[in-house]
């Protein structure tokens, strides 16, 4: 039997920037990035809600993504007692 997986929905969700890339006609990559409300886990993977439409998903869709490709943004560092 496989592994049960541990769903866990975060009681308020939170901004993050989903990274992801598409192919070119030449074999090439071209890398993208658009804003996106982190609503739950897994040990691997982020359920989001797109923010801007991309690929085949529209404005509003729910996904689940590997947690490398998403960057949370984190509050300035103070360094006004340096």
């Amino acid at each position: 039997m496989g592994k049960k997986t541990v769903k866990t929905m975060f009681q308020e969700s939170f901004e993050a920037t989903y990274l992801f890339e598409t192919t070119n006609f030449d074999g090439t990559f071209t890398r993208w990035n658009t804003k996106v409300l982190v609503l739950g886990q897994t040990e691997k993977r982020y359920l989001i809600q797109l923010k801007e439409p991309i690929r085949q998903h529209l404005v509003g869709d729910q996904i689940w993504v590997m947690k490398k490709k998403i960057r949370v943004p984190r509050a300035p560092i103070d360094t006004s007692g340096y």
